[in-house]
């Protein structure tokens, strides 16, 4: 299965970045979450933490994507370690500049914002992971940053507000600028702000009250400053892998309203529980805002 997807997707001439990322965006598209069960299913458990459940479309765990990254990675001569904590496993990759970089593909699909956690240094992905690294060499590359890469050059900050709406008009979840002027660590500050009003705005705009945006600043090898901006849809959901609409689905509601003496859920109760829902994630999103950039 390995193989056939690497001939799909890699190209005579491509860099070994170029090799990586066509594998990132291939799993980010087409490798799922998986979908929460209640009830362990038979066979799950194992193959859920194996590159055999991820690309067979099993529901996989982050083990599933590192490990299966880093057999995509090993397929195409380059050195990959995967990184385990007590609840989390990623990889680190070593391209052909000699340095390490971190990437966590199952973060970014589970947040679904792309390049978040792509091509990170260890600087930046201590950020939201925690590891021992007393036997991983250090991840300080910055040239394949995604965000070095693919940046595109404004004239100022103040011309990244009507960047990022063009973002969300085309649903893109991540986007990075640099600056003709370049920026002093003094300055660096006002992105707060842009992504306080942002994310302000956003609220009031019809169908984005769950979205809320973040923002990280990177370096290229010049030091010059990169914005990155990341756009998060917390109202989007997983479809359930059973149909409640179902004839089976109805039956087993009636059952258990008969059981337990209650009232049948109707269209109206689903319609208050999705209001609810909705209510939460907002809140949610609402306390993440005020945390800051």
């Amino acid at each position: 299965m390995a193989s056939d997807v690497l001939k799909k997707i890699i190209k005579d001439g491509m860099s070994d970045y170029e090799k990586e990322l066509a594998v990132y965006r291939w799993m980010f598209k087409h490798i799922g979450q998986g979908h929460g069960s209640s009830v362990t299913l038979p066979g799950n458990n194992s193959s859920a933490f194996t590159p055999h459940g991820a690309l067979s479309g099993q529901s996989t765990v982050c083990v599933g994507y590192a490990t299966t990254f880093r057999l995509f990675m090993n397929m195409l001569d380059m050195d990959c370690h995967i990184v385990h904590n007590e609840y989390h496993s990623w990889d680190m990759v070593q391209l052909d500049d000699k340095e390490w970089y971190q990437v966590d593909v199952y973060s970014d699909v589970s947040g679904r914002c792309q390049y978040q956690n792509f091509n990170m240094t260890d600087e930046i992905s201590r950020n939201s992971h925690d590891w021992d690294d007393s036997a991983l060499p250090e991840a300080k590359g910055v040239k394949y940053s995604y965000a070095v890469q693919s940046s595109k050059e404004l004239k100022d900050i103040y011309t990244v507000p009507a960047k990022i709406k063009n973002a969300l008009d085309k649903k893109k979840s991540s986007a990075f600028f640099k600056f003709k002027k370049k920026l002093s660590r003094d300055e660096l500050p006002i992105a707060d702000y842009l992504l306080n009003q942002m994310n302000i705005a956003l609220m009031s705009m019809p169908g984005f009250e769950n979205y809320n945006m973040g923002g990280m600043w990177y370096q290229d090898e010049k030091e010059q400053y990169i914005l990155g901006i990341f756009i998060h849809n917390y109202g989007e959901t997983e479809e359930s892998v059973f149909d409640e609409n179902s004839p089976e689905g109805k039956k087993m509601a009636e059952a258990v309203s008969k059981a337990f003496g209650v009232e049948p859920p109707n269209g109206d109760d689903t319609e208050n529980s999705d209001s609810n829902a909705r209510a939460v994630t907002t809140e949610v999103a609402v306390e993440e805002r005020m945390i800051g950039f």
